[in-house]
């Protein structure tokens, strides 16, 4: 189960519910809630997490249980993050192809990788983004090795959205999903929803 760090027990059940709007907004997670694949025995296992912003970019910093040492490209990705823009249920399309409970109204998801550095320790994190339809069809706008790379400290790794990629400005509150992929709890790893107000 994930835990904000300012508020309301009615998150922790209902993730479409977002508590009111912050410029920075924390979560807590247990580790060892992931489960591993043949493929992917340790998959990244995330503690923390924190969104906020700079005045260009949205910041998702996350903090793993452990530095992640991906073998292939597929298990160098960290988290998948969701983006409603507008704050409206009805425009966009389903989060996270709409496998992970109901989260409506996404304008762009966005995948967290760490670099791959064949088996070494991932160096760096950096975003990709898609636009999502109404139908839930995903167009790319951005890949990974195309957008802004930022160092890892220690198990913090971050990577940053580009307000003009998501065609957002300074003082616009959001509403953004973060899902830990490989949680398969009651919440399937989706934390509860964030109002995000950008600096």
């Amino acid at each position: 189960m994930k835990h904000m760090a300012l508020v309301l027990s009615l998150l922790l059940v209902a993730p479409l519910f977002a508590a009111d709007p912050q410029t920075k907004i924390s979560y807590t997670d247990p580790a060892g809630d992931v489960t591993g694949a043949d493929d992917d025995p340790h998959p990244a296992d995330v503690t923390a997490l924190n969104l906020t912003s700079d005045g260009q970019y949205v910041i998702v910093e996350l903090t793993l249980a452990a530095v992640p040492k991906p073998t292939s490209v597929f298990q160098s990705l960290l988290l998948g993050v969701a983006f409603d823009v507008d704050k409206n249920a009805k425009t966009g399309g389903p989060g996270f192809g709409g496998m992970h409970g109901d989260v409506p109204g996404i304008d762009f998801e966005s995948e967290v990788f760490a670099s791959f550095e064949d088996g070494a320790i991932s160096k760096t994190a950096a975003a990709s983004l898609f636009s999502v339809k109404a139908n839930g069809n995903q167009s790319s706008i951005l890949g990974s090795t195309d957008a802004v790379s930022t160092p890892a400290k220690g198990k913090t790794y971050t990577a940053k959205v580009a307000y003009k990629d998501l065609g957002v400005k300074a003082g616009q509150t959001i509403r953004i999903f973060a899902r830990e992929l490989n949680d398969r709890g009651a919440q399937d790893g989706v934390f509860p929803a964030a109002l995000l107000t950008l600096k």
